[in-house]
């Protein structure tokens, strides 16, 4: 998401010769719809790297531009690590199982409030022990 203001400074494309137009909206957080002008496709670089990015543009003075995952991993400013990959589970040559939602049905979000309440009281995740997230 984009402001239309600020891609037509950065673009010089004052008359939006290079807008798709789009008849969509986005809706944000808590449910508010926040109408696309068009979709732009830009270049942009970083340090070493260019990437193309997708972008939705809003009529909005008051809207921060967003970059979505996608955008993050192409320009190297996240990695994306699969935890699953970095510590996989000694099973000494067991056969490891998955859940099956057609075998076990996916909880929903009310069920699985009620089942770990202390997980979710107050609306806040509280996990026991110390965990570390590190970002530069």
């Amino acid at each position: 998401m984009l402001p239309l203001h600020i891609y037509k400074k950065e673009s010089k494309d004052l008359k939006l010769e290079k807008v798709k137009p789009v008849q969509t909206s986005l809706v944000a957080y808590r449910g508010s719809k926040i109408k696309v002008i068009g979709h732009a496709r830009l270049r942009v670089f970083r340090n070493d790297a260019s990437c193309f990015l997708d972008c939705r543009l809003v009529e909005s003075q008051e809207i921060r531009p967003i970059l979505g995952k996608k955008a993050c991993l192409g320009m190297n400013i996240i990695q994306y690590n699969d935890n699953d990959l970095l510590n996989k589970p000694k099973t000494s040559g067991a056969e490891v199982y998955t859940a099956d939602p057609q075998t076990r049905p996916v909880l929903t979000r009310e069920e699985i409030l009620a089942k770990f309440p202390t997980v979710f009281s107050a609306g806040i995740g509280q996990l026991d022990g110390e965990y570390s997230i590190t970002s530069d």
